[in-house]
């Protein structure tokens, strides 16, 4: 089931509606746990990226973001 927008809006928002990476207005709404990897859609798990990063994260097919954006989110939450 695709993400509600209220909740897009609601995580986009906590981050001003830009990239958590490189703070480009965001494109999409990220799970940093693939729900194929058990993932959920809790706010806790999603964050904002731009196009750019989106794609590279997806490309890469690597797990080795996750970690990266759960102390990149982390960061940016206590600069906010």
């Amino acid at each position: 089931m695709p993400l509600s927008l209220e909740l897009k809006q609601t995580v986009a928002q906590k981050f001003n509606n830009r990239c958590i990476i490189d703070f480009k207005p965001y494109y999409d709404i990220h799970h940093i746990l693939p729900k194929s990897l058990g993932g959920t859609d809790d706010e806790d798990n999603l964050a904002p990226l731009c196009f750019d990063c989106h794609e590279k994260i997806h490309a890469s097919g690597s797990v080795n973001w996750i970690e990266y954006l759960i102390k990149l989110k982390e960061k940016r939450l206590d600069e906010t």
